[in-house]
């Protein structure tokens, strides 16, 4: 770990850290002596886990309040409002949101059989990909593994009937892109700006690389402080995305002011009726019982009564508060964004990493630091622990 750092040392200069890059918005800016604490506890975090750039910000009763930004955005190039982030699984609240503005517009429906307008050519011979809807793409019931580069051959399986079983899956959630491109006759990428980010105003947001966006996406960066092809699978740079390719699950480049804006219309319901938004943010899959997301701790209390899926978010339900949100986690790219939607309090928060463990320890002490008391850090708090246990179970 010692060596990493010094391998990194170039990363946080003195200007970049100690005079971060924050905006302060109305209401209630917070006080400086909080200001430099965050400063501080973020140099810190960054300096200990091997942190190239940070991007925050805070709401606060439905409002962006804070804004921050650390570290460079590539080699020489401090991180600023204009940077963008490969958001991995975060991805996937952009594309629910475009599938369920056209299911509000009645063009698609959530419980259509998807197979008259998309069928894999991997699962063609499984007869069981007739059950496959919009609907069980969204709250992850697929029966795919995340995927299909995780089965043994590369080749896309059902492994559970679909709809039955929870299976958080990114091949779901590509799928029902497929499948809203074929049944409209469209590209997926000019479904989700002419449908979600022209009608949200978000112009610093793309779902896939480029050409405008590469010169503004933070550079994943290994252990060794190597610089690497942004948009690409791991270090060894496979499975690289070209300008105009994409995943609806893993690729979304974004600015921290962006997202944060999505998530709030999202919250909000915009686009979409009552009663839609009300299916969305309702848990329709729950992960009660999943070994590593299960809430273990010791005080039952201080989990939430439900948690699981709802149609495209995750959802936690306590008793005072109830949790929408979604986190991403790839080679080089930690992040996780979240809302409470009674106080209508959330944080956004986008790291460009080094590897796990590293980059979500970070991540739990960036919420912490940003959000004390942060009942999501302490949700993965406990799902180390699981995951910990699981991998000992296995030995």
């Amino acid at each position: 770990m010692h060596q990493q750092l010094v391998n990194r040392i170039w990363i946080f200069s003195a200007v970049t850290l100690a005079v971060a890059s924050c905006t302060e918005r109305s209401p209630a800016p917070p006080a400086a002596p909080v200001l430099a604490e965050r400063d501080q506890a973020m140099a810190r975090i960054m300096d200990e886990h091997d942190i190239a750039t940070v991007g925050a910000a805070i709401i606060s009763d439905g409002e962006v309040v804070w804004t921050g930004y650390y570290g460079e955005q590539a080699s020489g190039v401090p991180a600023t409002e204009q940077t963008m982030f490969n958001v991995a699984s975060i991805a996937k609240t952009v594309t629910a949101e475009l599938i369920l503005r056209l299911v509000d517009a009645g063009e698609i429906d959530l419980d259509e059989p998807m197979a008259p307008y998309w069928v894999d050519p991997d699962i063609a011979d499984d007869p069981r990909h007739k059950l496959l809807t919009p609907r069980i793409a969204l709250n992850h019931t697929t029966g795919f593994k995340n995927w299909r580069f995780m089965e043994p051959d590369f080749t896309l399986r059902i492994h559970t009937d679909p709809g039955t079983s929870y299976s958080y899956s990114g091949e779901g959630m590509d799928y029902v892109a497929r499948f809203a491109e074929k049944k409209l006759d469209a590209p997926f990428q000019t479904l989700v700006q002419e449908r979600v980010l022209d009608p949200m105003g978000l112009e610093n947001t793309s779902m896939g690389p480029k050409d405008w966006v590469r010169p503004r996406i933070a550079i994943p960066i290994d252990d060794e402080g190597v610089q690497h092809t942004p948009f690409c699978e791991g270090p060894r740079e496979r499975f690289c995305l070209a300008d105009g390719e994409w995943s609806s699950a893993a690729d979304l480049a974004v600015t921290v002011d962006d997202y944060a804006r999505f998530m709030i219309s999202a919250m909000n319901g915009e686009g979409i009726s009552a009663d839609l938004q009300a299916e969305r943010f309702s848990v329709q899959t729950s992960t009660a019982d999943d070994p590593v997301l299960a809430c273990t701790l010791p005080d039952q209390s201080r989990c939430p009564k439900e948690e699981g899926m709802g149609l495209g978010w995750q959802i936690y339900e306590f008793d005072d508060a109830k949790i929408i949100g979604h986190g991403g986690n790839n080679w080089s790219e930690k992040a996780i964004a979240y809302i409470d939607m009674e106080t209508q309090d959330g944080l956004v928060l986008f790291m460009n990493s080094s590897a796990d463990p590293a980059g979500t320890l970070a991540l739990i002490e960036g919420m912490e630091a940003l959000e004390p008391g942060s009942r999501m850090a302490m949700l993965y708090r406990n799902w180390i622990k699981n995951y910990g246990r699981q991998g000992e179970a296995s030995e």
